[in-house]
Formats: structure tokens, sequence, C-alpha cells
């Protein structure tokens, strides 16, 4: 991403812009003394995020012989007028940050950092595409076959990347053939447009084994009553690999299997794998679920294996706290984040709550059983926004939660209640 500025956008301030002076506009560079119309900005926006990348600023004068800027005046208008009129006028939506400076005098210069975008082309409400041009202080739009198909490839290739994120390049032994595991992956938005500064560094690894084994508590007001849940999951041993980062806990465990496996990557990418084992409760099975479970051949129970929705529950909720805590240290600005799930060797298993509401469903439905080995879902991934992961993580997480439990056979609703149910009889999660 060209930055002329030598610091990050949001602390740039009116001294800084001096420097503007020797910078003309062109590829990376376009500057406007007042605001254009809500078609001119969208298609200035869009032909950076159709080209390389650039910044747009609005309030900032340019010569017309040098294209150099020369005054920095600014404007009254604030930041919202450049993504109203690229919402109004452009489609997809890209990707781009809103800043402002300012100008001392009542006034501001709006600027709008616009990276390459990752879904090209973005096309104008008028039906066009517009595009940099080296020499040019203004976008033009563009009519070449091959240059919008190369705009299509390049969208295609970045799914092809962001779908091999979502896979899990991981060895298995055969003894973990038949384990079930779940499969999560977060990335944030953008994805890989953020970087975190010496990352293989010392500091950052005690930092990641610091904050991924830090025990997390969450309140939340939920239906008229405070829900609360905490706990914490075990990491003990780190290893680097080209570009990330793993942790996993290994005490007591065979040491050729991969077990609760955590991997960060150094763009603030994060997969979690968690082995589902088998669930023993602490009591009896309730009657009313033994009743319903007699129903069957008893022979054929005995091939039926319980899964803790509490334990799948406190594996999402502590990774996800501590997750977003630590891009919040890393300062990663972010427009939020995607989650995609995979569950696997999940055939003949059964998840279980210990609330009355999944006890009445099990009356009027039957015993959940997954009848799928191998499970890739939600179809387009859940998207996250951080503020309303700080506002609202209980109901958030549950959220992902929820979509773990309908693949294993209990429909999401009815998941969430019982998890609401278990959480105000007892906060603490299984760790």
């Amino acid at each position: 991403m060209y930055n002329p500025f030598g610091k990050d956008f949001r602390d740039v301030e009116l001294s800084d812009l001096e420097k503007l002076k020797s910078v003309a506009e062109g590829w990376y560079i376009e500057y406007k003394r007042e605001r254009p119309n809500g078609r001119r900005i969208a298609a200035s926006v869009s032909s950076f995020a159709n080209s390389r990348g650039g910044v747009y600023f609005i309030g900032i004068e340019s010569d017309p012989r040098t294209n150099f800027a020369v005054a920095f005046d600014g404007v009254t208008d604030n930041p919202d007028v450049i993504r109203d009129s690229v919402r109004g006028n452009l489609q997809p939506f890209p990707y781009f940050e809103t800043f402002t400076v300012d100008g001392g005098n009542g006034r501001q210069i709006l600027m709008a950092v616009v990276p390459e975008g990752e879904t090209p082309p973005y096309i104008n409400s008028d039906g066009r595409i517009y595009r940099r041009q080296a020499a040019a202080s203004d976008p033009v739009y563009e009519n070449d076959r091959y240059t919008i198909d190369a705009l299509y490839q390049k969208a295609q290739e970045f799914r092809e990347e962001l779908e091999g994120f979502r896979r899990l390049d991981l060895s298995f032994t055969v003894g973990e053939a038949d384990v079930p595991f779940l499969q999560m992956f977060v990335n944030p938005v953008p994805f890989n447009r953020s970087f975190i500064d010496d990352f293989f560094s010392k500091d950052n690894l005690r930092e990641l084994m610091s904050q991924f084994n830090a025990k997390y508590a969450l309140e939340e007001e939920i239906s008229g009553g405070k829900v609360s849940s905490s706990g914490n999951i075990k990491l003990d041993s780190l290893t680097t690999h080209h570009g990330g980062i793993s942790l996993r806990y290994l005490e007591g465990q065979n040491l050729a299997y991969n077990g609760m496996t955590l991997i960060i990557d150094v763009f603030g990418n994060f997969k979690l794998l968690v082995p589902l084992p088998n669930y023993q409760p602490p009591d009896e099975l309730p009657e009313r679920y033994l009743k319903v479970l007699n129903r069957s051949q008893p022979e054929s129970a005995a091939s039926i294996s319980l899964l803790s929705a509490r334990q799948i529950v406190g594996a999402i909720f502590g990774a996800m706290t501590n997750y977003v805590t630590y891009i919040d240290n890393k300062h990663l600005n972010l427009e939020g984040l995607e989650v995609k799930l995979r569950v696997t060797n999940c055939w003949r298993k059964s998840l279980y709550f210990d609330s009355d509401r999944f006890l009445a469903h099990v009356e009027e439905f039957g015993i959940p059983i997954c009848m799928k080995s191998e499970q890739d879902f939600p179809s387009d991934p859940i998207p996250l926004k951080i503020d309303e992961l700080r506002a609202k993580p209980v109901t958030e997480y549950l959220v992902i939660f929820s979509l773990v439990a309908n693949a294993l056979g209990v429909p999401s609703e009815i998941a969430t209640i019982s998890v609401l149910e278990e959480m105000r009889d007892n906060p603490r999660t299984p760790s």
C-alpha cells in the first residue's frame, strides 16, 4: 500500500501534508479541492480498487500544470460523504478506510485509503469500470475486454487464496483417524491486509502463550436476564513454521497427536482444531433422556457417543475471546472478521445439553445423532464486527456455536436456548 507519509495514516497531521507538495497525482494519489458529486467520488475510489490502490483526498488543491499539491484549505464535509457516495454508486462495495486531518481553520481534509481490491471489477452505476493511468490526474474508464477479464481473474485468484486458508494442512496419525474434530477458520477483513510486526520475536511468542492461556470472563444481558461464562483453554507448547505459529496442548498427551491446536499467522489469520472427546456426564443421564434412548435396540445405543455442548462452547468462547484481545493489543485496524467451520469424524455422535429445553426437544423429536462424517459450513462465512464482539461477545460467539450444533443434529435455536439455560445455572465452562 503506497504511503507518502512514512507513518500510520491515522496519525497524519496537517504538517505531514507538506510532503504532498512533491507528490503528483497519478497511479496512487488524487486531490480534490472541493467535494465532487457522488458519482465522481465513486469513480475515483473504484479506480484505485481496480488498479493498485491509492489515497484519495478532498480539501487539497493541486497545481493544474504539475499536479502537485499546493494548498490544504480543507472542507466542511465529514468522511461519511465518501462512504455514502460509494455505497450508492459502486458494486461491489470495496474495502477502504477514511480519515480526517484537522486543517486548523474549522475545516478538515478528508482522506480515503483504498487498497487494491480483492473482488474486482468494481463497476460504477453508469456501467463503467474505472482504472488509474500513470500520468492522469483523474481515472479513465476501461472498455478493453482483456483488461476486464484480467480483473475477474484477479478476483478468482483471491477467492482461491482465501479458500486455501480455510484448509487445515496438518498431518494426522492413524490413532487420530476416528477422533471427531471441530475446525474453525477466522480471518480478518480485509484478508491478508494486516501485518503483525515482529511476529516471530521472543516477546510476541511469550505474548501468544500468555494471552491464549488467559482465563476469560464474559457477562451480558440477554432476554432480560444476566448471562455469564468463564473458563480457559490450555496450551503448553509453541512451534513456529513458515509464516505462522502453532500452539498445542501436550501435557499427558501423545506427542504425535495434534490435540487442541491453535494456529495464527503473520497476517492475523487464525485456525483452531478442537478434539471432541466422548462425554461422560457427571451424573446419570436424566430419565427423560433414557426413556427416549431405550426406544432403540439396546446394543445399538452402545455405538452412539455423546459430545459435550458446554466443552465446545468453552473452546469457542475461550479461543475467540483471547484472539480478539490479541489483535486488539496488536492495534490491527480491521473492518471485521469472517468465520467458517468444519466438523470431521462426527458420524454417530450425539450432542448433549444439561437443560430442560434440550430434554423437551429430545422427547418430541428423538435423540439427535449426526449422520455425516464431515461437514463444511456455512456456505457464506459468518461476518463479525469487532465493535459488536466487544459489546456483545456472548451473543456473537453463540452464533458460531449454534451453527456447530445445527451441523451435529440440534437446531440452532434449541442449542442457543439450551446453552443459555446451562450458563444461568453454571457460568463456569469446562476447560
